[in-house]
């Protein structure tokens, strides 16, 4: 198994086309999430009425591209171990690769972390202290009151990140030592009876659950972008990429529908712990029809706006949560409140972008993935 993941492919890192198109997805992730937040509401109410139906099925589901970043998190994370172009066999690689992700991660979660107890001080939240606390020493995801923090809600996908990559090094050792299939098998089985057994308790909201939805319990959405990582750099991508589109997008919306009946006690509740297990293949075969897409798929996965959008995603998703106001969620439809509200997210994302995330970066043309400046030729 060793040697198999170390053969050598063309790396995804090398071929701008593809990672235009990762790009792209994260782009349409990030976007999920901010509708999800700031337009689901309001849009399920229009829904209804113009329906006529009892519930807004499908549509208030946007908060699924969360799911979506965990399964291409696993697959550009496991990207440079399995093709080759690094190891995590000795002590020195795991010490270089959690220096590394701890750079990637820690500045920008931190200084939102104290940007978002800014906002809530200001508020009037005597909370906002604790939630801070519990938050910045990741102390939140074993908690009931603070698993989503106070201070930014969205934070408790952040934290799942960050314990994903401080297990990826004993997640591949695994994998070296007992195959990716056993590992997987194993992460899936384990984070299924947790979120089984997280089904049954009650808190209030069926989507904000600290069992269900504890670290552990959403490994296997990192370990589904693994394995298409795995079969991507083997060569042994599934080739039909019509096939694998229509597939994953039906899975994803028998899971949306799955959730939209369970809100009305209209199935079993234990069946809720295995919507994830369908996103998990609904995007893992989405992500592989975009691999390998061609036509309209790769030319609008490519399209700059979308990939700008995934490439600062991460600023973006920790300040979108702050800026959508009570106005914009009374009225998202208002031209006022979607200027406000855009221009200003896009403004602050790209000032930690620029500053936070990437301060050394030489190019902005590169790091805003702009064409490079065409070199004048001297005429005679």
């Amino acid at each position: 198994m060793n040697a198999e993941l170390h053969k050598t492919v063309e790396p995804l890192m090398s071929d701008n086309n593809r990672l235009q198109v990762v790009d792209g997805l994260r782009g349409l992730a990030i976007l999920l999430v901010i509708y999800q937040h700031g337009f689901a509401t309001s849009f399920s109410k229009y829904f209804k009425q113009v329906t006529g139906l009892d519930f807004p099925y499908i549509i208030a589901n946007g908060w699924m591209g969360v799911g979506f970043f965990f399964v291409l998190s696993g697959f550009v994370l496991a990207l440079p171990y399995f093709s080759g172009n690094r190891s995590m066999l000795t002590r020195e690689d795991r010490k270089e690769y959690l220096l590394h992700r701890g750079k990637r991660l820690m500045p920008l979660f931190v200084f939102m972390a104290f940007v978002s107890l800014a906002f809530y001080i200001h508020k009037g939240d005597r909370g906002a202290y604790k939630s801070f606390f519990m938050t910045i020493t990741s102390a939140s995801m074993f908690t009931r009151d603070y698993f989503f923090p106070k201070i930014n809600g969205p934070f408790w996908s952040l934290l799942i990140e960050i314990y994903f990559s401080a297990a990826l090094p004993l997640i591949l050792i695994s994998i070296y030592k007992f195959g990716l299939k056993k590992t997987a098998i194993a992460t899936i089985t384990i984070s299924l009876l947790l979120r089984l057994a997280g089904a049954y308790f009650e808190f209030g909201a069926i989507h904000q659950n600290p069992v269900k939805d504890f670290f552990i319990a959403r490994f296997d959405d990192f370990i589904a972008g693994m394995v298409v990582c795995y079969l991507y750099v083997n060569g042994k991508l599934p080739k039909n990429t019509k096939l694998c589109i229509a597939l994953g997008i039906s899975m994803i919306l028998i899971a949306a529908l799955m959730w939209d009946l369970r809100l009305q006690n209209q199935i079993p509740i234990f069946l809720v712990a295995f919507t994830n297990n369908l996103t998990n293949i609904g995007f893992s075969l989405t992500l592989i029809a975009a691999l390998q897409s061609k036509g309209f798929i790769k030319a609008f996965l490519s399209i700059w706006l979308l990939r700008i959008i995934g490439a600062m995603c991460f600023s973006i998703y920790c300040w979108h949560g702050l800026l959508i106001g009570p106005q914009l969620l009374e009225n998202p439809l208002k031209l006022n409140n979607q200027l406000s509200f855009w221009i200003t997210l896009a403004a602050l994302s790209a000032f930690t972008y620029r500053y936070i995330e990437f301060p050394q970066a030489t190019s902005l043309r590169k790091l805003f993935l702009l064409k490079p400046k065409a070199l004048k030729v001297p005429t005679t």
